[in-house]
């Protein structure tokens, strides 16, 4: 017999935590962005010299390369705060070191509308609109 508050789904909460939405944008209110270089360990520099180039680049996706190549991508979802801090520094590291606020999947990229759909977990509003994506090699296909 179930008691008003109890959850049939096993651990407390997780029966009505995840309801899985598809939310539906313009491309324009959204940022992706692509890894494009990492810094090099010390051993690899010559002897006595250090890098002295940003240690991460990031790279906004264009929409025709989010259809042909990050289609069903596994997206991070970063943080507000390293969204806000990468916006007055510009460095990468402060997107890419920063834990992430969550997960999501592209589910469709249609080029000639604009709109880019995203598979999220939970119903809630998204925390940011600023995406890390992977090489691509990540993706969920049904």
């Amino acid at each position: 017999m179930m008691v008003d508050g109890e959850n049939s789904g096993g651990a407390a909460g997780v029966g009505h935590a995840l309801k899985p939405m598809n939310w539906t944008k313009p491309y324009e209110s959204l940022f992706f962005y692509n890894l494009e270089t990492v810094d090099v360990a010390d051993t690899m520099l010559p002897v006595g010299h250090q890098q002295v180039s940003e240690s991460i680049t990031l790279r906004q996706i264009p929409l025709e390369e989010l259809h042909s190549k990050f289609s069903h991508a596994i997206c991070a979802v970063c943080q507000p705060e390293a969204v806000l801090k990468y916006n007055e520094s510009g460095r990468g590291a402060d997107l890419t070191m920063s834990a992430v606020a969550g997960l999501v999947t592209i589910s469709a990229v249609n080029v000639e509308t604009g709109r880019v759909s995203l598979l999220s977990p939970v119903g809630e509003e998204l925390p940011s609109l600023v995406f890390l994506v992977g090489d691509g090699a990540q993706t969920f296909v049904e």
